[in-house]
């Protein structure tokens, strides 16, 4: 039936089981009736009647511009045909738990997005990822995937979202020159080493949610100096040591910022507690459970013992005192300006 639209650009459906049945390989045959076809956008979204495997006459379609199959049950081998799709741009395959797909290769530089999470047979990130140097959007969280982060990956200069979290990968993060990143998830692996510049050197950075690895070391305490538009450091159960930098300040929309059960020392910083006081920072985590703490905390929301691993809403009345100097200033005398203690001090 799709044969008698020559002129179809779009297919979208989605949300829907009312579709059943197998993809069938002339379900896009219909190229034939226009040279070279005008199709260009292919969108299957939980359609829980759908069975069978993707056709190989898919990669018929020579002016696909954007491919989106996600929680659709198919199942058996996505072939390695990418290369015939040349001005393919977008490519989203995801929650198909029974479908192995093959990364593409360079042969096509046209990538923009590739999004492979939720699935379970991919392995491995290929180094033939960094020859799609056009790629500003990767996404594998969530798909069993073991193996290191590629140096080769290095050269994906235009990289704005990175997501590979909840995966069983190991090493090091390599220090990517990805100046264009916002968004960096590499939360639930077994990464270790030090956090490199990677981090502070992408002023447009919005997300960072490393937490639940063995990352370790001192954090430089420049790292946040350039980090404006940060909204979420999520950094917990590590092994980080040294004090919290407090450069952290200079991120004024942070709504986020955990670094709880790690081996950080000190005073948690109280020009990050000012965001606080300010209204934009609302979940603040950090080692303050426990006698001594290790991070005398005034204004935290949530009070943990690395020892224990064991955490606690604090007590954040505390958050009137933050606002001594600006009470001061409009009644004088008889402002409050007592010292503010610490959430320490309570347990």
């Amino acid at each position: 039936q799709l044969s008698l639209l020559p002129c179809l650009t779009v297919l979208q459906y989605a949300w829907n089981d009312g579709l059943t049945g197998e993809i069938l390989p002339e379900a896009f045959g219909w190229n034939y009736l226009v040279p070279g076809g005008i199709f260009q956008t292919l969108s299957l979204l939980q359609v829980s009647g759908l069975s069978g495997t993707l056709p190989a006459t898919l990669f018929d379609m020579k002016n696909m511009v954007e491919l989106e199959i996600g929680d659709v049950p198919l199942e058996g081998t996505v072939p390695n045909l990418w290369s015939e799709l040349p001005t393919l741009e977008r490519l989203s395959l995801f929650g198909m738990e029974k479908l192995t797909i093959e990364f593409p290769t360079g042969v096509n530089l046209n990538f923009k997005q590739i999004r492979f999470h939720r699935n379970q047979n991919i392995g491995s990130i290929p180094t033939s990822v960094g020859e799609l140097t056009l790629l500003n959007n990767l996404w594998l969280f969530d798909s069993n995937m073991v193996g290191t982060l590629p140096e080769e990956l290095n050269g994906l200069v235009f990289m704005k979202s990175f997501r590979v979290g909840n995966n069983q990968l190991s090493g090091t993060l390599p220090n990517y020159n990805w100046r264009e990143l916002e968004q960096l998830e590499l939360f639930e692996n077994n990464l270790e080493g030090t956090l490199p510049d990677l981090l502070k050197n992408a002023f447009n950075m919005k997300i960072i949610i490393i937490h639940g690895n063995r990352f370790n070391g001192t954090v430089d305490p420049d790292i946040g100096t350039n980090l404006a538009s940060l909204e979420s450091f999520i950094a917990d159960r590590n092994q980080f040591t040294g004090p919290i930098p407090a450069t952290f300040a200079n991120a004024e929309k942070l709504t986020a910022f955990q670094v709880s059960q790690n081996d950080f020392s000190g005073t948690f910083p109280f020009d990050i507690c000012s965001l606080r006081a300010e209204g934009g920072l609302e979940f603040v985590f950090a080692d303050c459970l426990g006698y001594p703490p290790k991070n005398f905390c005034r204004c935290c929301t949530s009070c943990c013992d690395p020892v224990s691993e064991s955490c606690q809403g604090a007590p954040n009345e505390d958050i009137r005192f933050l606002r001594g100097k600006e009470r001061e200033e409009q009644v004088g005398a008889e402002a409050d300006t007592r010292e503010p203690h610490f959430f320490g001090d309570y347990f």
